[in-house]
């Protein structure tokens, strides 16, 4: 990879440090803050807009460094890292590129400013580009074999060698042209976030982002685009599976649980630095705010103030809180008003009302080019101007700090030259130097100016023992056992002499490029391209751990004849293994869908195994719920969903998500009864897609005056009347939220609630009064009436359900979720778990039109009686008690 103008820039850099000009920014002893307003005034207008451009797809290194070399920038995706073909997946020769870069930058620009590397960071690194330019190589070997890949392509290279060889010299070469995965992994690839937040597991959630932080920074990114905040209430969405999950308390404990493990645990905000350069990263969490309301990505979200708030906000509240650093505004408009330019979301809501005022806030990628798209910007109002220059002003003026791609804001250079970018006042307190000061804020806070070279001795950690190890708990911990009748599981070794493991995402199929089908989807979307072997299939666990011989694998059932075949191999097993569930091309960004029912022919394929009368496990590798025919007119006999009732044998379901490279093994494991599947639904589960959007979605949550679906909590005087509907199906998810099998049996038998008391009041009890601001620790007794070994873990969910008026003349929620716990449970005896509940989230937002600003909608706690419900799902709750708010 040749460099032909990097030397230039250095020589101007030595130039600049032999000139032996002070730099007051760069004395560390100084606060982050300090150091911007140090530095700020000493840059010129373009040097300040460049660092507002995120350099993205059409710029590589030799375009960062001839356009920016003297004044550098402000980001930078780290999968646009050139790299050669033989090094571009092995993580030190990228790392030197990367280094490299950086050291050009810093001593090109009159100001030494670093660049800032950005990465991936939901679930893993990811920070190798696919859609880097082609290689010789590639091009050699697609003009001779086009359409192949995989082992049919290396077959067809071996064919045509005389004229591919002295394009692709080495084997590696050849492997990266067929697109095989070689080489070395490139970053731990965890369970997405919906797997985590079935979890229910704060210290996990917290676990898992400090370890992929690490492995973020080692690879040489300093920022990762992380936590995802969205609450998802339309499981139609593609992008589901980024979701810690459906009720926004949840995804708010889990959402701050990750801010923690992303900051090293430090809550200080922007304005601090990080407590370890080494091993954390600057939180940019998204997407702000409410994406994914609707069906397809983008699509406008029209919300009320109060569920805007009380759901959707939420976990930014948190967020911001726990010391959030950054933010990614949405691809859609929340009321009619574009993410990307409202002064109401970024700057009156985000900055001034939740407190995220030196935040630096992000772009998506290309989204400021979207305000013309949307026809809230005019590509042709400035004349012999760029035509993004309205969309540019109108996001600056917005509180946008950086433009991912760099498509747009460098028209805020000519823009000024104009003088079209105002002054800031008041009214719009956000311009150029504002939003180049949040950039510069963060660069400081990360130690780019004083560590700005990544040591190749971190990249140890990548794919390490304890990560693997790590991912392997955090798949059996978020791993749901949605029904086991039989029960079906566990099993032991020699139970299993035979073991039919069907499906298309089973393993990998003959002549399939890696990673496969099975392996995408276990992976989902958002990781590097891994290395061989590094994600292990569900057939191949079992495979590997079985007696040899005793696992027959049928993974093409996409046909009839394919469907008779695992059928057949389902009849002559002791124990059929179905593993369906969505593709990474089914679910994923802008794979949206109108139904919810497993896609293809792979309910038919169930039923057929079903039919056979053999024991059988259905996993779900999967990125949003799915239905088994769900519709009173299904096929199948029974109507809605009486495929999860089919089978003499027994039938159990797991949902295991995308469950990441340790997949495979962790199903095993649960198989073997070697741990216990130790998730609960973070969503509730449809029953079909006409339960989108009811009052059982998008979230859970009933009003108060909605008639229940019922086998809620008891209330004195009042019948438990299950509702149904005209159609005949009942008012309720098919699972219900928080809802979860395990191979014990757990039951509360005793609660207490003590706590913050009122002047006055002493002891401990069933019914005690607190204050509006006061803490409530609620102790329940569980036992495990089965024993089982090893044991297991349950949540204690907590909800709160209002008894007494309103005063407000608001209708409030019918219950909430106001605390849990994740506790592991001894398999004799009593276990005591506590969980912690503060009377400030009994409240909600009520919201008066006619008052002016923050004033109308504050978050109102009721003084009055609230019911505490101990439970193990949404709609199984086994004891409660009452307190008083004053």
């Amino acid at each position: 990879m040749g460099w032909p103008i990097v030397g230039c820039y250095l020589a101007v850099g030595m130039a600049a440090a032999s000139a032996g000009e002070p730099r007051p920014w760069m004395d560390s002893t100084k606060s982050p803050d300090e150091r911007v307003a140090l530095l700020l005034p000493e840059l010129s207008v373009e040097e300040k807009v460049n660092q507002l451009l995120h350099a993205w797809a059409t710029q590589h290194t030799d375009d960062i460094v001839r356009l920016y070399g003297n004044t550098s920038v402000g980001a930078m995706y780290l999968a646009n890292l050139d790299a050669n073909t033989t090094c571009d997946k092995i993580p030190k020769c990228r790392l030197a590129a990367r280094n490299a870069l950086q050291r050009t930058l810093i001593e090109g620009s009159a100001h030494g400013i670093p660049i800032s590397f950005v990465s991936e960071s939901l679930h893993s690194p990811m920070y190798r580009a696919t859609w880097t330019p082609p290689s010789p190589c590639t091009k050699a070997v697609a003009a001779a074999c086009p359409g192949l890949r995989g082992s049919a392509c290396k077959s067809c290279v071996a064919k045509h060698s005389a004229t591919i060889t002295p394009e692709c010299p080495t084997p590696g070469q050849i492997d990266a042209a067929c697109g095989e995965a070689t080489g070395e992994p490139l970053g731990t690839i965890f369970p997405m976030p919906a797997g985590q937040g079935a979890s229910w597991n704060r210290s996990l959630v917290q676990a898992v982002a400090a370890a992929i932080a690490t492995e973020v920074r080692a690879s040489g990114a300093d920022r990762g685009f992380s936590p995802e905040l969205q609450v998802a209430t339309d499981p139609r969405f593609g992008r589901t599976q980024e979701n810690f999950g459906g009720d926004p308390y949840l995804v708010s404990e889990l959402g701050v649980a990750a801010t923690l493990g992303l900051h090293g645990g430090d809550a200080t905000g922007p304005s601090g630095y990080l407590p370890n350069f080494n091993t954390t990263i600057t939180s940019e969490a998204k997407h702000y705010v409410a994406y994914g309301f609707s069906d397809v990505d983008g699509a406008p979200a029209d919300i009320s103030i109060p569920t805007l708030y009380d759901v959707y906000l939420r976990p930014w509240k948190a967020y911001v809180a726990a010391g959030g650093r950054g933010a990614m505004a949405a691809h859609n408009s929340v009321n009619g008003r574009p993410c990307h330019s409202s002064k109401w979301l970024l700057t009156d809501v985000l900055r001034t009302e939740l407190g995220c005022d030196k935040c630096l806030i992000g772009t998506d990628f290309r989204d400021i080019q979207l305000l013309s798209d949307m026809n809230t910007a005019n590509t042709t109002r400035y004349p012999g101007l760029p035509p993004d220059t309205d969309a540019s002003l109108q996001a600056l003026a917005g509180g946008i700090d950086q433009d991912l791609g760099a498509y747009s804001f460098g028209s805020l250079l000519p823009a000024s030259a104009a003088g079209l970018v105002p002054a800031p006042t008041a009214a719009s307190p956000h311009g150029i130097d504002e939003a180049a000061a949040n950039v510069l804020r963060a660069k400081f806070a990360a130690g780019l100016f004083d560590q700005p070279y990544t040591d190749p001795a971190l990249l140890d950690v990548i794919d390490s023992d304890a990560h693997r190890a790590l991912a392997r708990t955090a798949v059996t911990d978020g791993a749901t056992l949605l029904q086991n009748t039989g029960p079906v599981l566990p099993r032991t070794i020699d139970s299993l002499k035979s073991v039919a493991v069907v499906g298309p995402l089973a393993a990998c199929a003959t002549g399939e490029s890696m990673p496969c089908a099975a392996q995408q989807a276990m992976a989902g979307g958002y990781f590097n391209t891994p290395a061989d072997g590094q994600i292990i299939t569900i057939a191949d666990a079992f495979a590997t751990r079985l007696p040899q011989g005793s696992v027959t694998v049928v993974v093409d059932t996409g046909t009839a004849d394919g469907v008779a075949a695992a059928a057949a191999a389902a009849k002559a097993a002791g124990l059929a293994v179905v593993v369906v569930g969505d593709t990474a091309g089914s679910c994923g960004e802008s794979d949206d869908r109108m139904e919810l029912d497993l896609i293809g022919n792979q309910l038919d394929l169930l039923a057929a195994v079903l039919a056979t009368g053999t024991p059988t496990l259905t996993v779900l590798i999967h990125g949003r719920p799915a239905t088994f025919g769900g519709s009173p007119n299904a096929k199948w006999a029974g109507g809605s969903n009486q495929l999860l009732m089919a089978g003499a044998g027994g039938h159990a379901v797991l949902s295991i998500w995308r469950p990441g490279q340790e997949g495979g093994d962790a199903v095993v494991d649960m198989v073997l009864g070697l741990v216990q599947p130790g998730g609960r639904l973070a969503q509730p589960w449809p029953r079909s897609v006409g339960y989108v959007h009811s009052r059982v979605a998008p979230w859970w949550n009933l009003h108060q005056g909605d008639y229940d679906w019922g086998n809620t909590f008891p209330q004195a005087g009042v019948p438990d009347k299950p509702w149904a509907l005209a159609d005949g199906e009942p008012w309720s998810p098919l699972f219900c939220f928080g809802h979860g099998v395990t191979y014990s049996n757990y039951t509360f038998t005793g609660m207490t609630v003590s706590g913050s008391l009122r002047a006055g009041q002493s002891g401990v009890g069933s019914a005690i009064a607190v204050p509006p601001t006061g803490t409530i620790t609620v102790t329940v007794t569980v036992k495990d009436g089965q024993g089982f070994q090893p044991e297991g873990a349950t949540v204690v969910q907590v909800y709160a359900a209002p008894l007494s008026a309103s005063r407000t003349g608001q209708v409030r929620y019918k219950k909430m979720l106001v605390g849990f716990t994740k506790a592991r449970i001894a398999a004799s005896g009593a276990t005591a778990v506590d969980v912690e509940v503060h009377a400030s989230d009994l409240g909600h937002t009520v919201y008066d039109p006619m008052a002016a600003g923050a004033d109308n909608h504050p978050w109102v706690v009721e003084s009055g009686e609230y019911r505490l419900l101990a439970c193990r799902s949404e709609c199984d709750c086994q004891i409660d008690a009452t307190i008083t708010v004053e």
